[in-house]
């Protein structure tokens, strides 16, 4: 999903999102963990804000999982719809927070101290083998 992820945020063809936008929709449809959820349900955000006249499907895709779960919740005691609807709050807010740093060139890290920096470097070092495997892939 990560990767998925990278392609669609270097891709600009519509065959790329579309190929994207099935494995997370699927992958949301058969989710065994919340991870998973967590990683479709950001995949197809990044697609309906890239290109909401295409994607604007993925608001149904959501209802009729929130649906779904509905059902699930009335043979079990967790409120799976539920969790589901604050998932879907916590990640668009991720993504608006993450447009926000991407677009103001912001990385700063929270806090003082070499471990934050550590922490930083790590992830920009694993952010840019991703973006390289997904150069890869779409070259």
């Amino acid at each position: 999903m990560d990767l998925a992820y990278g392609l669609i945020k270097k891709s600009t063809q519509t065959a790329t999102y579309g190929l994207c936008y099935y494995l997370a929709i699927e992958s949301l449809n058969r989710a065994p963990s919340s991870f998973i959820q967590f990683k479709a349900i950001e995949i197809l955000k990044y697609l309906q804000h890239a290109n909401n006249e295409l994607f604007s499907i993925i608001e149904l895709d959501f209802d009729q999982y929130a649906q779904k779960l509905k059902g699930k919740d009335n043979n079990s005691l967790t409120n799976y719809s539920e969790k589901f609807q604050n998932l879907l709050t916590f990640v668009e807010e991720k993504y608006l927070e993450d447009l926000k740093i991407n677009n103001d060139g912001i990385w700063k890290t929270k806090g003082k101290g070499k471990g934050k920096e550590k922490c930083l470097t790590k992830n920009t070092l694993i952010n840019n083998i991703l973006n390289h495997i997904a150069n890869e892939i779409i070259s």
